[in-house]
């Protein structure tokens, strides 16, 4: 360190990490080659400097979107975009693992993986935890009750699960040897193997064992759970994947992502744009519109069908006579905005003539 006047003294530093901090290698690139292959747009979003539409939402690139519909077939078009050829590659533990689906909430993940394993094929096996409340001498806390609930970071009451099926562990249960909270397996008849990083292909066992939820949950009982410390992973909550490298991956989003940062960390997760997939439904906002639209073009087309009934026939009376209104292809000139009959200065001209004919 004797050059004090050059940076680290002139030694020669390597920096890794996070793209955002260095910009990546690139052998006899050009600097636009440079700067797109450090990923601007994902460092737009992480950063939170994305243009928006003034309500804090930005436009995803076309290429990587599943069209939304809002029926239930948008989900099935994801799935399959994710786990294409799943029925060729269902004993296949590379192909089963470097896939999942993110979601933002606990109860789409669930329903997610409820859907892939009822798709899955094999013998279902199926596990019940037991669950006890602390300090209920009285039973005011029946088990049926602790049933329901499942708090985040635990198992569920009843586990579903089969043969080479992706699940992922909820606990610490043996970090020198690769059995940490995150780590994702795969199922095996009585046990479980080990399918990522330096302990990939090494085979557990994972007992039951008591979990409880954490302080943060607001439930009226502090209970106990004993179950096998894992879940199903063909989705996972995008707070889950934080930290792991998913080869395959497709982002679910029912509703807005909670932050700027969230969304980065989904978007992250693949290894290449082209290996990634996103199923969003429209903002609130747009959904309202889109259904006020929808009910005024019904309130239109209801009232038009009322209006071009048959009238009764002139009794000669004028204080009688019926205002005979134009027919349903030129009704439309004679509604306004809202819907509602609009009567001209021209129409009622044409209808004071009819009424002085018929005084004649």
């Amino acid at each position: 360190m004797n050059a004090l006047d050059r940076p680290f003294g002139g030694k020669t530093i390597v920096f890794g990490g996070d793209f955002r901090q260095v910009l990546p290698v690139i052998r006899k690139g050009s600097r636009a080659q440079i700067v797109d292959t450090s990923l601007q747009y994902l460092l737009r979003v992480g950063n939170g400097t994305e243009e928006d539409d003034g309500h804090g939402c930005i436009c995803l690139p076309d290429e990587i979107c599943v069209p939304y519909t809002g029926e239930d077939i948008d989900l099935h078009r994801l799935i399959e975009d994710v786990f294409l050829m799943l029925d060729d590659n269902m004993t296949d533990p590379d192909y089963i693992t470097l896939r999942a689906i993110l979601s933002t909430r606990n109860d789409c993940v669930d329903r997610i993986n409820m859907r892939m394993i009822h798709r899955f094929r094999g013998e279902e096996m199926v596990y019940h935890s037991f669950d006890r409340a602390e300090n209920d001498p009285h039973n005011y806390y029946p088990p049926e009750f602790l049933n329901s609930l499942t708090p985040n970071g635990l198992p569920p009451y009843v586990l579903r699960l089969k043969v080479n099926c992706p699940i992922i562990l909820l606990r610490n249960i043996d970090p020198a040897n690769g059995l940490c909270n995150g780590t994702r397996l795969i199922k095996n008849a009585i046990d479980a193997k080990i399918v990522l990083k330096q302990h990939a292909r090494k085979r557990v066992f994972l007992p039951r064992i008591p979990l409880c939820p954490s302080d943060d949950e607001m439930f009226p009982v502090r209970f106990k759970r004993k179950q096998f410390p894992a879940m199903l992973s063909f989705a996972m909550t995008i707070n889950k994947a934080q930290g792991q490298t998913i080869a395959h991956a497709g982002v679910y989003l029912p509703e807005t992502v909670f932050s700027h940062g969230q969304l980065y960390v989904a978007l992250s997760r693949a290894t290449a744009r082209s290996n990634i997939k996103v199923l969003a439904a429209p903002d609130d906002k747009d959904k309202k519109n889109k259904k006020s639209r929808q009910d005024k073009s019904k309130r239109n087309h209801k009232q038009g069908g009322t209006i071009a009934q048959p009238m009764p026939a002139s009794t000669g009376d004028p204080a009688s006579s019926p205002i005979h209104l134009p027919m349903l292809d030129d009704l439309s000139r004679w509604l306004d905005m809202d819907g509602q009959i609009s009567f001209s200065s021209e129409y009622k001209k044409r209808q004071h003539a009819a009424s002085s004919q018929a005084n004649a």
